[in-house]
């Protein structure tokens, strides 16, 4: 059995004007699935790489996915750096695209990529050591099992209630339950068990609680997915931009939780933040209070140059020494 596990992340450089002209002749979306904040560049990056070097130093192959794109301190003759370009993986007539669905969606077909590995947005740092059964046990993933209502705040909710339609297409909630009872209620949730008992009584999934951490992931689910749902996949695909119709990898990870192909992750592995919570992220830089962090961009920041320059200081602070992934 092979347990080697990749890490994949995602990167744009927004400052890029080749980029910025080509994404000019697609963009005529206004919704705020497509907002500056999707692309903005808080020159942190390095320091995701750094963190890698140090807590992960275990990790077999890191993919960097861009659009042709390289960061100009990256080191690219590290031997675990395998840089990717959406057209060495993504089928031309899905391209250009400035939708991070579909460039999430297709990443089974990355040449090379482990059957094991570890989704990483440009914007979720690793915090404190981490070990390879943080992410899989017994080649399954380690992910949250809370089943959660979808209480609709923004338009990305709109995806995350298209995952769940499918899903409730293909599985029962009260069977999927019962067989994997130990799994769904499970003590490694903590005081999030409290929401699975009160949303027990229901015959179909309301939803998931969803943490935009690390994602880990099987290339064989996202196979599987992809021939039972072709059509809503390829329509996906098609959109140059993140549209209300789309859905998204999560929906993979659904997959496994609802074949019960995964293990309970414990409630303090990682923590969400906004952008405007920065002293929040410099707290938990210090003191690494969780395993992984994501702070997350906005479309309004306010001070947005106090917030990067704060953010910027304490990862320096944190990982004050260059890794081998930079020149």
């Amino acid at each position: 059995m092979d347990n080697t596990i990749d890490f994949v992340v995602t990167w744009v450089d927004s400052s890029d004007a080749i980029w910025n002209e080509k994404r000019s002749k697609f963009s005529d979306n206004k919704s705020n699935l497509n907002g500056e904040s999707r692309f903005r560049e808080y020159d942190l990056f390095k320091y995701w790489f750094r963190a890698v070097e140090k807590y992960a130093p275990w990790v077999n192959n890191i993919y960097l996915v861009t659009d042709r794109q390289t960061p100009k301190w990256l080191n690219k003759d590290h031997p675990k750096l395998k840089l990717v370009n959406h057209d060495e993986y993504i089928p031309n007539e899905y391209l250009p695209t400035f939708n991070s669905n579909v460039i999430e969606l297709n990443m089974h077909r990355i040449k090379e990529l482990s059957e094991n590995f570890v989704l990483f947005s440009d914007d979720v740092f690793l915090n404190d050591y981490v070990h390879p059964d943080d992410f899989f046990k017994n080649n399954l993933p380690v992910e949250s099992g809370i089943i959660y209502p979808i209480f609709p705040e923004s338009e990305f909710d709109n995806i995350r209630l298209n995952n769940v339609a499918i899903i409730n297409k293909y599985f029962s909630k009260r069977l999927v339950t019962k067989r994997n009872f130990s799994k769904f209620y499970n003590l490694m949730y903590g005081t999030s068990l409290i929401k699975q008992i009160i949303n027990s009584p229901y015959n179909r999934f309301p939803g998931f609680e969803d943490k935009h951490l690390t994602t880990a992931h099987k290339k064989s689910t996202f196979e599987v997915v992809w021939e039972k749902q072709k059509d809503t996949l390829v329509n996906t695909s098609k959109h140059k931009f993140r549209e209300l119709s789309d859905v998204n990898h999560w929906l993979v990870k659904y997959w496994n939780i609802c074949e019960g192909n995964f293990y309970p992750q414990n409630s303090r592995f990682g923590a969400f933040f906004w952008v405007r919570e920065y002293k929040s992220v410099i707290e938990d830089l210090k003191a690494s209070k969780h395993k992984v962090i994501c702070v997350n961009d906005e479309d309004e920041v306010e001070g947005l140059m106090t917030v990067k320059d704060s953010l910027i200081k304490s990862f320096e602070e944190k990982y004050p020494n260059k890794s081998k992934f930079e020149l």
